[in-house]
């Protein structure tokens, strides 16, 4: 597998495209003020667009759309309709700000990466393994599960340098029982199953698939492309 950064002129924009169903679900709340499970589970569909610039600290854009497509997994239009579940519609945003900040300035992060906090990152795997399991030390269900979210929220920005990305890789190998080919990492921890495709020309993420007990596997897949401007 080649590890390269797709090439972006000065006026042109790298966009990042992705589709995707995940899974939603709702909790109500009895008469003792107990959460209750009603065992209503849909399937949504999403898309995105999101263009960044040459120059990291110029405008970004990014669409966001709810599509309006649904199904039910578990219970159905009714029984949503008696929890107070309203049917899904159409919904599309449009954020633009500077660095690919929408919702505010911040320092970086696995979640919110920028070229400050990536250039920070060590770059031997050992340490870049210890950094992953530092900064996810106490979240989530599974600690070794955890370190596959923060390394794939960080991949999944599209900013990641292909170097960078190498050292990643190397740290998820790392992880007891990660089951690893030449473009894919996968990881099965109590009953959850999450997995990454990587495209072999470039070594950036594909798709995501993940399935926890026996709901249905959720996919999101990503198409990386060079454009020379923004067209919704």
């Amino acid at each position: 597998m080649q590890l390269r950064d797709p090439e972006v002129r000065p006026g042109q924009f790298l966009l990042r495209e992705t589709h995707s169903w995940q899974l939603s679900s709702v909790m109500s709340v009895d008469r003792n003020g107990s959460l209750h499970d009603p065992g209503l589970v849909r399937k949504v569909e999403h898309r995105s667009r999101t263009w960044i610039p040459a120059d990291f600290e110029q405008e970004w854009v990014q669409l966001r759309i709810t599509t309006g497509a649904y199904e039910w997994v578990r219970g159905d239009e009714q029984r949503g309709r008696e929890f107070g579940l309203d049917p899904v519609v159409p919904e599309t945003a449009v954020h633009r700000a500077p660095r690919g900040e929408f919702f505010g300035a911040h320092p970086g992060g696995w979640m919110t990466p920028n070229p400050e906090w990536l250039a920070a990152l060590p770059a031997d795997r050992e340490e870049l393994y210890r950094k992953l399991r530092a900064d996810t030390a106490g979240r989530g269900r599974d600690p070794d599960l955890q370190v596959v979210v923060y390394a794939t929220a960080a991949l999944r920005s599209g900013i990641v340098p292909a170097p960078v990305r190498s050292t990643i890789y190397q740290a998820l190998a790392l992880v007891p029982g990660m089951v690893v080919t030449e473009t894919s990492f996968r990881l099965s921890r109590a009953g959850t199953t999450t997995e990454l495709e990587l495209d072999p020309d470039t070594g950036l993420v594909v798709a995501e698939h993940d399935q926890s007990g026996d709901l249905p596997r959720t996919t999101t897949t990503t198409r990386t492309s060079v454009v020379d401007e923004i067209v919704y």
